[in-house]
């Protein structure tokens, strides 16, 4: 995992929640199109997101689970969040 990775990791939640810069939102959307390891990650926590919003109380897919415990074990161990 990059050093930009591990940033992205510990902003998504904020970027998510338009809470962040717009410059920053643009340095994410830009990190976003080369990594497909963080748009994975981006489109895990976007669905979970909508779904809370929702309020649906449906399990998430199993696959989409596989994919985002496997994606947290190998790029996001050792960030601080």
């Amino acid at each position: 995992m990059t050093d930009q990775c591990k940033e992205f990791c510990q902003k998504l939640s904020d970027y998510l929640d338009g809470r962040l810069e717009e410059n920053v939102c643009v340095l994410i959307e830009q990190h976003l199109e080369v990594c497909p390891p963080c748009g994975l990650m981006y489109e895990s926590l976007r669905t979970a997101v909508e779904i809370c919003r929702k309020g649906v109380t449906d399990d998430i897919p199993e696959e989409m689970a596989r994919e985002l415990k496997t994606y947290l074990r190998a790029h996001c161990r050792g960030s601080d969040h």
